[in-house]
């Protein structure tokens, strides 16, 4: 069972909603409970594993175990808005070429670069972050969570549950889905029309092939642990499902790599041939996630 804090910067209540975060948190690992916040670093989930009198300690992307670590002198410099030599060199050898308008956001200690071509680097920092920074920049979302034991459900039931939510979110319900976007099959063809669009940066098309690619690779292995698990009458039809969420991942792989996130160039996305690959590896991506759907439905009527 879950539970969680979750506000924005611009509630009214917002200072009291930082602090019920922060003492909810600090009982939740005083009982040894797994914690979880957003944007303690950079945009993303991190896992809160400590505490002291001021702030939280986490770990996950930009921490200091990152790769992407620059002397103390630098990360000095960065604290200060200054993208240096040693900077500029890591981020050329991953294949980031920043230009002279660099934007260093930084919070908990690790800082995110973004200049006006759309390029990004995340570069380490100490993990700590301050409570009452907790939610302050970017889009101000506060979100803490920890888990707590609770019923367990058979195997059967747990993949019926899952499968049976996956069907619903691809409808793009408006209680899961916001307005202007889709789920689903509509989802393709969203992304598709990105494309055709989105010509200046390609910020957004990057992450979303890159948040697809890791979701759909992590189907096939999920489809085949529930095979294992529960056997029986859909066997057959979960490893079926599983081959072909398996392929499905390779499409977005496909367009993963013409457009990385990471090292993204912004001139790709005047490269007609380019796109042009990337639309063909999302069209055959949508025609099989119709095939992955219908034995989805399938499954969940059998169990």
């Amino acid at each position: 069972m879950a539970g969680r804090k979750i506000g924005f910067r611009s509630d009214e209540d917002f200072p009291d909603k930082q602090r019920v975060a922060w003492e909810n948190t600090k009982r939740a690992i005083h009982a040894r409970y797994p914690c979880y916040g957003y944007n303690l670093g950079i945009p993303e989930y991190y896992v809160v594993n400590g505490y002291d009198e001021g702030g939280y300690y986490f770990v996950g992307i930009g921490t200091d175990d990152w790769q992407w670590k620059v002397s103390p002198a630098s990360a000095k410099l960065l604290g200060s808005g200054i993208v240096n030599a040693e900077v500029r060199q890591l981020a050329g050898s991953l294949g980031v070429e920043f230009s002279e308008n660099v934007i260093i956001h930084t919070n908990g200690g690790v800082y995110e670069l973004l200049d006006d071509r759309g390029n990004s680097l995340t570069v380490a920092g100490e993990a700590y972050l301050p409570w009452d920074r907790l939610a302050t920049v970017h889009i101000g979302l506060l979100e803490m969570f920890w888990i707590e034991p609770g019923v367990t459900s058979s195997d059967r039931e747990t993949v019926k549950d899952a499968l049976s939510f996956a069907l619903e979110f691809a409808q793009s319900p408006q209680k899961w889905v916001y307005d202007g976007y889709k789920a689903g099959l509509d989802a393709y063809d969203n992304f598709i029309r990105g494309f055709a669009q989105d010509r200046h940066q390609g910020f957004g098309l990057s992450i979303n092939a890159e948040a697809w690619t890791e979701c759909r690779e992590m189907a096939g292995p999920f489809l085949r642990e529930a095979r294992d698990r529960i056997g029986g009458s859909v066997s057959e039809r979960l490893l079926k499902a599983a081959a072909i969420y398996d392929a499905i991942h390779e499409q977005m792989r496909g367009v993963r790599d013409l457009f990385p996130f990471y090292g993204r160039n912004p001139e790709d996305m005047r490269d007609k041939d380019r796109i042009s690959r990337a639309v063909a590896h999302l069209e055959r991506a949508k025609e099989l996630e119709r095939k992955g759907l219908h034995e989805l439905e399938q499954i969940v009527c059998d169990l």
